[in-house]
């Protein structure tokens, strides 16, 4: 049921979409400016809730099917009803405590050249969006600053079904003994450490890929704040090393040829001449 994430992603080009302006922002001459939008101020109203809501939904499920009598599903139930606004995470085989308000996320796909990621950034009936290309091995290890990914920053695949859960969850629950209290304990580090990785199915067009990180008090003084939809967005900017960049895709219907000679010199001009220039291979006229 755990697994290393982060190493399973060790080969995996990652995507992250944006507009032209956060083109402008992410690509600075020294180093890859990358915003961390707090979790709690995410677009999905879902986030945080939807891995709780599956666990109640498969202990249901397991009643109904016999599996489990009803003062079992009474004890799991209680088991997970909890404020999820804070709880304990493990992160390397440490148990550290933090709540929600401390959780920043920047947000990657797997999705090379995505039509409905490419969707997010229509404006005045076109296109106008990149995407840039990470190269995963370097974004799991060189920060400008030179901390170790593992320590602050992890790397998680989003989850949209829950089937996977159930089919533990049913062979999970032939193991327990009903009268310790170790059951719980196995119960809440698998609820803890997957609270930020479960989204709705109806997001599984995003193929998401999340970093996640934690501020510590003293960080999170160094907030900030950009507009969304006439809201008022807090974020945290991280630096990481220009190498972790390998390709950037133009969208579609963008006027390309222009786009790329354009972006080409952008990329030059800041010291990315290394960095290889895609176009969208989606064939849309308007």
């Amino acid at each position: 049921m755990f697994i290393n994430a982060q190493k399973k992603l060790a080969n995996t080009m990652l995507y992250h979409y944006t507009t032209p302006e956060g083109l402008l922002g992410i690509l600075q001459e020294e180093e890859v400016n990358l915003h961390f939008t707090k979790f709690t101020a995410l677009n999905d109203k879902m986030e945080g809730k939807v891995l709780q809501k599956r666990f109640l939904d498969i202990f249901e499920r397991l009643y109904h099917d016999g599996k489990i009598g009803k003062s079992e599903l009474e004890k799991l139930e209680d088991c997970i009803r909890f404020d999820m606004g804070s709880f304990r995470y493990f992160i390397n085989g440490k148990l550290v405590e933090f709540n929600l308000e401390d959780t920043f996320v920047c947000s990657f796909s797997k999705a090379q050249d995505s039509l409905p990621m490419w969707n997010y950034y229509v404006k005045n009936g076109s296109y106008q969006g990149y995407n840039i290309g990470f190269k995963n091995p370097y974004i799991c290890s060189r920060l400008s600053d030179e901390r170790l990914i593992y320590d602050v920053f992890r790397l998680r695949p989003i989850i949209y079904s829950e089937k996977q859960l159930e089919e533990f969850l049913r062979k999970y629950v032939d193991t327990i003994d009903w009268t310790t209290e170790d059951f719980q304990r196995c119960l809440m580090q698998i609820l803890c450490n997957g609270v930020l990785e479960h989204k709705m199915e109806c997001f599984s067009h995003e193929q998401e890929v999340r970093m996640i990180y934690t501020a510590s008090k003293e960080e999170k003084k160094e907030i900030k704040y950009k507009v969304k939809n006439g809201v008022l967005v807090p974020y945290l900017e991280r630096l990481f090393d220009k190498a972790t960049i390998q390709e950037i895709t133009v969208g579609p219907l963008i006027e390309q040829d222009l786009a790329v000679k354009n972006l080409r010199e952008f990329l030059e001009q800041r010291g990315y001449s290394d960095v290889d220039i895609k176009v969208s291979e989606i064939p849309i006229r308007y």
